[in-house]
């Protein structure tokens, strides 16, 4: 009888364990910067955006705790067979439910938060619903983005 309980005990504590990393930290900006620190990955598909059918889109990014990003963005046009590979840097910020990145080139975005877990990271263009989103998942620190088919060329 000990053993079950035991068992039972500790299955319950590993649950625990595993709900705790999906906690909403959204709220608590100090908890969501430290949460959206390391690498994630994300991928999508215009045709999930209703344009651009055949595209598909695959991205890395790493944020750092002094505020900086390094993201590697790859989209593949499949009926075309030509990918674009682009590597941008600048610096993110997050803050009142708006996360915020400006691009060295001087280019910048905002984006309307939906959710931030230790895991995943939600959030889409201030004009759109929530019925629409980009989300990443955290990625270990070795992640490497896929690279495109030998077949594909570069656009240009």
């Amino acid at each position: 009888m000990k053993r079950i309980y035991f068992i039972s005990l500790l299955a319950a504590s590993l649950s625990l364990n595993a709900c705790h990393a999906d906690v909403e930290l959204k709220a608590d900006a100090t908890k969501a910067k430290a949460a959206l620190v390391g690498v994630w990955q994300g991928d999508g598909s215009a045709d999930d955006e209703g344009n651009y059918s055949g595209l598909e889109e695959y991205w890395k990014i790493t944020r750092t705790a002094d505020g900086r990003f390094e993201q590697e963005y790859l989209s593949m046009d499949m009926s075309a067979k030509k990918y674009t590979l682009v590597l941008e840097k600048g610096a993110w910020d997050y803050e009142g439910g708006m996360y915020l990145e400006t691009h060295d080139d001087g280019k910048s975005n905002s984006f309307r938060v939906i959710s931030i877990t230790e895991n995943t990271f939600q959030y889409n263009f201030p004009q759109d619903s929530d019925d629409f989103f980009i989300e990443e998942g955290k990625a270990d620190s070795g992640f490497e983005l896929i690279k495109p088919p030998s077949e594909f060329a570069k656009a240009d």
